[in-house]
């Protein structure tokens, strides 16, 4: 067999290999592969990189505005145990339910529900609820 020689377009076009066949005739053109050039690499993953900055980004906007949400719940079960004369027990809200609604002008926002436990003579607990559609409190309501 002939050993294959190699040809470079002028311009800097891509490699092709030449090779011939003893048994038939003709020509036949195979391309080389490719190396990535080094910028190509530079480029993914600088990418890679800003991707994973911008998904830490985002964790950190969602806790920070979850963080948010818990303080106005707080403040709503808090307002609603003082108006009903009632404990607001432990100080605290937990989040039971988070999914995606529409509001009145039909924007997707966070539908969060938090529950919370209250006294009314001060040996029991009774569960109270708040509920958040984005920034705004639907409702806070004492369950008996």
């Amino acid at each position: 067999r002939r050993a294959a020689s190699r040809h470079r377009k002028p311009g800097g076009g891509a490699r092709r290999a030449l090779r011939t066949n003893p048994g038939r005739t003709g020509v036949r053109l195979v391309a080389a592969p490719r190396q990535p050039s080094g910028r190509f690499l530079r480029v993914a993953i600088m990418s890679s990189e800003w991707l994973l900055l911008a998904g830490l980004a985002a964790m950190a906007w969602f806790w920070w505005d979850s963080l948010q949400k818990r303080e106005l719940a707080v403040r709503a079960a808090r307002a609603v145990c003082e108006r009903a004369s009632v404990q607001f027990l432990d100080d605290s809200v937990a989040l039971s339910k988070m999914r995606l609604r529409r509001d009145a002008a039909q924007r997707a926002r966070l539908y969060r529900e938090y529950s919370f436990e209250y006294s009314s003579v001060g040996d029991d607990r009774q569960a109270g609820r708040v509920y958040l559609l984005g920034e705004r409190v639907l409702s806070a309501d004492l369950i008996s």
